[in-house]
């Protein structure tokens, strides 16, 4: 399995003939995206700051790599179930290639507050059965996820990016146990200087 995603992988790259040169700089960016979880709508915000490059030896196919570190904030509405508000630190490591392509991989440590749709019921010992509404609770959250993405240049330097990006929350406790998310997120992200 791991063989056919790096051949796809390696596919979906090569594909694009006409080379970028594309020469990093010291690089803030806002992202914007919309994102989904499972059917359900959402979007995500967030600005990441990129603090380290490397350039590949001579033998290598990519142009360079880059590391930053972000800070997003998001949402997500699953109707009759609950509305999840989420706000997260992460770290990527994103290789470009000469064509304009990328692929990054994230980790992702924060926070999230869920807001159930409808109303919550609860039976106390003595069978007495009250009505709570708005009932909201906090889990901690891990994202991970990569993405594949292309970059507009001009002047040889780097202006916008537009991404696919698929992840995995993972939100506990949730029921003493961890509760998993998948997302996909459509998005584009523009440097500030």
């Amino acid at each position: 399995m791991k063989k056919i995603v790096i051949i796809l992988l390696n596919c979906i790259l090569s594909f694009g003939s006409n080379a970028q040169t594309t020469e990093p700089k010291n690089e803030l960016r806002i992202k914007s995206s919309v994102m989904g979880s499972v059917i359900y709508p959402g979007f995500r915000l967030g600005t990441e700051k990129v603090y380290q490059y490397k350039y590949p030896e001579m033998t290598k196919k990519w142009a360079y790599m880059e590391k930053s570190i972000g800070l997003n904030t998001g949402m997500y509405h699953h109707k009759t179930f609950h509305t999840n508000y989420f706000i997260t630190a992460e770290w990527q490591s994103r290789k470009f290639y000469p064509n304009g392509l990328f692929i990054d991989s994230s980790l992702g440590f924060g926070g999230s507050r869920t807001i159930l749709d409808g109303n919550v019921y609860i039976v106390s010992d003595d069978g007495h059965v009250s009505q709570k509404e708005c009932q909201t609770y906090n889990y901690g959250l891990i994202t991970l996820g990569g993405s594949i993405g292309y970059t507009f240049c001009y002047n040889n330097k780097i202006q916008a990016m537009t991404f696919l990006k698929p992840s995995i929350l993972f939100m506990f406790p949730y029921n003493s146990l961890a509760f998993l998310r998948p997302v996909v997120e459509l998005g584009f992200a523009v440097d500030l200087f």
